[in-house]
C-alpha cells in the first residue's frame, strides 16, 4: 500500500482564475523519500495542502495512508511542516516542543525530553529557553521541522524545509530523514526548489505550471535523459514540455514508471483503517487536545506575564482615574456676578445681595465680580463664564418692600427687586447644578435675613417638605455624576478590553499560522474554539475578581447589596465583549479593519445604551427599543445593585441579568457555529 496516491488532481483558484494543478498524479511508496521539485509558484504547496486536507481538489482523488478522505482522523499520523511555520512567537523552544507532543497524544515527559534533546542536537538549536521570536528565520524553520517530527509520525509532509539553512545542518537533516525511513518505516514527501539536494531522495518528480513533467529515481532520470545533474534534467523537461502540445498523456513520457490512468478502487487496503485512526477523530472533545491547548495558553501567560498584567491593570487604572476626577463632584463652575448695590449704604448694615453671595460662594462655583453688567454679560459670549447673576441698584430695599411689606410698586421696583440671570445653556449638566445651587443659596439667604430681623422664615418657604433621601446623598454636586457615570464606565471598559484581547489574540494566532497548523495537526475546530473561550473566561474571571476587590475595598465604592449581583452583571457583559471580539476576528481578517470596526461599535453601543445620557430623555419608541440593547438593562441593573441595594426579586436586576445572559449565549453560539463552518474542511 502506497503512503500517498493522487490520481488526476486538478485545482484552480476561482478568485484569481488561476489553474494551480492540472491532472497531477503521484505515488509515494512507504518508507521512501519522495521529492517534489519545481520553481516557486508551480503548485507544490497547493498539492501538499490537498494531501493534508486543507483544500479540496476540483477533480481527481487522493489516498493517504490507505484512506480516501484526508483530514483530522489521519493527521496525528502525519508530521506537517508548512511554509508559514505556524509557531507561536511568544513561546520558548522547550514549550513549543511540549505543546506539539501533547497534541499528538505523547504524554511521557521522559520521551518528550529525550526526543527534544535529540532534535535540538541534530538541528543545531542550543538554547531551549529562547523564544521563537528571538530565533533567526533559518532557526525557526529548523524548529518547525523539529516539532513536526516530535510525534513520531508515519508520514512526513515537509514544505521547503531547508530554505535558509546552512549546508552542514541541511545534510544532517537529510541523513536523519533517511534514518527514519530505514529504521521506522517513515514515508517522506518533501518539496524544494533546491533541485541538486533532491539527489538524496529515493524518488523525485518535477512540477511546472501545475503539470507533472516526470517521476522516477534521480539516477534513472539522469540516465534516461542523459544528463549529469537533476537541474539539467529539469531544464530539458521544460524545453520538451514547451514544444509539445500540452497533451496530458504525453507530458510524462520521460517518467521511468508511467502514471496509472486511474487509481484502483480501495478494496482490502482499508482492512486496518479503523485501527489506524486515532480515537480522538470520533470524539466531540479530546482531553489530550484540550490539555495541550490549555498548556500553550499557560506557557504564553507565564512567559509573557507583562501582557497579562497589562490586561488586569488597565481597567483598574481607568476606574481609578474616573474616581480621582469625579470624586469631588462638579467644582469651580465659572459664574460672573454684578452687584450694583455693593457701595450703597444700608440702614441695618446688611445687603441681601451680599448675604446671597456669601451663601452662593462654595467650591461648586468660581465667582468673578464685574462692576458693569454689560461686561459680565459679554464674558458669557467670550466663553469665560456659564452664568451671570446681576443685582440692580436698591435690590435689598426693593426686595423687602415687595416681599415683606407687600408694596409691589411699579415696574421699575419689581425689576430692581429681582435677581437677573444670563445663561450659556450649551453646558446643560453644569447649568442644572448651578440652578439647584442657586435655589438652595436663595433659601438660606432668606432664612439668615429672617433670623437677623426676628422674622418667621416659614412665611417665605416653598410649600415642599423634604422628608427623607431614600438613595444617594443630599449633596447633588458630589454624588450624581459619579453614581451615574461609574457603572457605564465600568461596563464599557471591561467590554472594550476583553473585546480587544480576544480579537487580537485570535488574530495573531491566525496571522502566524498557529491556528491553521493546530487544525491540520488534528485539533478540531470545536475543540479549538471551546478551549479559547474557556481560557478567555478564566483570565476574565481573575480580572473581575481583582476588579471587584479594587472597587469596593480600595476605591471605597458603596456596596449596598451582596457581592454576587454586581459580579454576575459585570462578568456577563465582559463575556459579551470577549465573544464579540472573537466574532470580529473570525469574520474580518484584517487587523486595522477590526480595530476601526471595534471603535465604531463601542461608540455606537455607548450612545444607544443610555451610558452617556439617561434613556428617559429619549422618545418612547427608542426607550422601548433600548430594552433589547446589550448594555441598557445591565447598566440599570448594576446601578440598582450597587447604589440601591436591590436583589434578584427586583425587576431591574432580573431583567438586566436575563438580557445579558441571552446576549452572551447568542454571541458564544454564533462564534462556535461560524468558526466551525469556516473550518469545516478540517472535520
Amino acid at each position: 500500500m502506497a503512503a500517498i496516491k493522487t490520481d488526476s488532481i486538478s485545482f484552480g483558484f476561482q478568485k484569481n482564475n488561476i489553474q494551480a494543478l492540472n491532472n497531477v498524479s503521484i505515488n509515494v511508496p512507504n518508507g521512501k523519500i519522495y521529492s517534489l521539485l519545481g520553481p516557486s509558484g508551480c503548485g507544490k504547496t497547493t498539492l501538499l495542502r490537498i494531501i493534508i486536507g486543507c483544500l479540496r481538489p476540483n477533480s481527481g482523488t487522493v489516498q493517504v495512508l490507505g484512506h480516501c478522505q484526508p483530514g483530522s482522523q489521519l493527521n496525528h499520523q502525519i508530521g506537517y511542516m508548512p511554509q508559514e511555520l505556524g509557531l507561536n512567537p511568544f513561546l520558548p523552544i522547550r514549550e513549543t516542543f511540549y505543546y506539539y507532543a501533547r497534541v499528538n497524544h505523547v504524554k511521557s515527559m521522559e520521551y518528550i525530553q529525550k526526543r527534544m534533546e535529540n532534535y535540538l542536537d541534530i538541528l543545531g538549536l542550543k538554547d531551549c529557553e529562547r523564544r521563537v521570536s528571538q530565533l533567526s528565520m533559518g532557526q525557526k524553520r529548523l524548529l518547525s521541522l523539529g516539532v513536526s517530527l516530535i510525534g513520531k509520525p508515519r508520514l512526513l509532509l515537509l514544505d521547503e524545509p531547508t530554505v535558509g539553512i546552512d549546508s552542514m545542518i541541511r545534510q544532517q537533516i537529510w541523513n536523519h530523514l533517511r534514518h527514519l525511513c530505514r529504521t521506522e518505516g517513515t514515508s517522506v514527501l518533501i518539496t524544494t526548489h533546491y533541485i541538486d539536494e533532491a539527489k538524496e531522495s529515493d524518488i523525485v518528480s518535477f512540477l511546472r505550471d501545475g503539470r507533472l513533467l516526470a517521476e522516477g529515481s534521480p539516477n534513472s532520470l539522469m540516465k534516461k535523459i542523459q544528463c549529469q545533474t537533476l537541474e539539467e534534467v529539469f531544464f530539458r523537461l521544460c524545453i520538451a514540455e514547451t514544444i509539445q502540445n500540452d497533451d496530458d498523456d504525453d507530458q510524462q513520457k520521460f517518467s521511468e514508471n508511467k502514471q496509472e490512468q486511474a487509481l484502483d478502487k480501495i478494496q482490502d487496503d482499508n482492512v486496518d483503517q479503523e485501527n489506524s485512526i486515532y480515537p480522538c477523530s470520533k470524539q466531540l472533545i479530546n482531553w489530550d487536545h484540550l490539555y495541550a491547548l490549555f498548556c500553550r495558553d499557560y506557557f504564553f501567560f507565564t512567559h509573557n506575564f507583562h501582557f497579562f498584567l497589562f490586561y488586569l491593570l488597565l481597567p483598574m487604572a481607568s476606574l481609578f482615574l474616573v474616581k480621582l476626577l469625579l470624586n469631588g463632584g462638579i467644582q469651580s463652575i465659572p459664574v460672573a456676578i454684578h452687584n450694583a448695590e455693593h457701595h450703597q449704604q444700608q440702614n441695618d448694615g446688611y445687603h441681601l445681595s451680599e448675604l446671597f453671595i456669601e451663601q452662593f460662594n462654595t467650591s461648586a462655583v468660581a465667582i468673578t465680580i464685574f462692576k458693569n453688567e454689560s461686561e459680565a454679560e459679554n464674558s458669557i459670549k467670550l466663553g469665560q463664564n456659564l452664568m451671570v447673576i446681576s443685582f440692580r441698584v436698591n435690590f435689598s430695599r426693593s426686595f423687602v418692600d415687595r416681599y415683606i411689606k407687600h408694596n409691589f410698586g411699579n415696574n421699575n421696583s419689581r425689576d430692581s427687586s429681582s435677581i437677573h440671570l444670563y445663561f450659556d445653556h450649551t453646558d446643560i449638566p453644569s447649568i442644572l447644578i448651578i440652578n439647584n445651587h442657586l435655589l438652595i443659596s436663595l433659601q438660606k439667604t432668606i432664612e439668615k435675613y429672617c433670623s437677623i430681623h426676628g422674622l418667621n422664615s416659614m412665611l417665605f418657604s416653598v410649600p415642599i417638605q423634604e422628608k427623607e433621601i431614600i438613595y444617594g446623598s443630599h449633596d447633588i454636586t458630589k454624588t450624581s455624576s459619579l453614581n451615574f457615570i461609574f457603572p457605564s464606565i465600568l461596563i464599557q471598559t471591561l467590554f472594550m478590553i476583553n473585546l480587544a484581547k480576544s480579537s487580537f489574540e485570535l488574530m495573531y494566532l491566525g496571522d502566524y499560522g498557529c491556528m491553521n497548523r493546530d487544525l491540520i495537526q488534528g485539533v478540531r475546530p470545536f475543540e479549538l474554539m471551546f478551549e479559547f473561550i474557556l481560557a478567555s473566561c478564566g483570565s476574565l474571571f481573575v480580572q473581575i475578581c481583582l476588579m471587584m476587590i479594587f472597587i469596593f475595598n480600595v476605591l471605597k465604592f458603596p456596596l449596598a447589596n451582596d457581592f454576587l449581583n454586581p459580579f454576575w452583571i459585570i462578568t456577563s457583559t465582559s463575556i459579551q465583549g470577549m465573544a464579540t471580539g472573537i466574532l470580529l476576528a473570525i469574520l474580518i481578517s484584517n487587523k486595522v479593519t477590526v480595530m476601526f470596526f471595534s471603535c465604531g461599535l463601542i461608540i455606537t453601543m455607548g450612545f444607544t445604551s443610555g451610558a452617556f445620557w439617561p434613556i428617559e430623555t429619549w422618545s418612547s419608541f427608542w426607550q422601548q427599543f433600548a430594552i433589547f440593547h446589550p448594555w441598557t438593562m445591565p447598566l440599570k441593573s448594576l446601578s440598582s445593585a450597587m447604589f440601591r441595594g436591590h436583589y434578584y426579586q427586583n425587576h431591574d436586576i432580573l431583567n438586566g441579568q436575563l438580557v445579558s445572559l441571552i446576549h452572551c449565549l447568542i454571541l458564544i453560539l454564533a462564534t462556535i457555529i461560524i468558526f466551525h463552518y469556516k473550518n469545516r474542511r478540517f472535520q
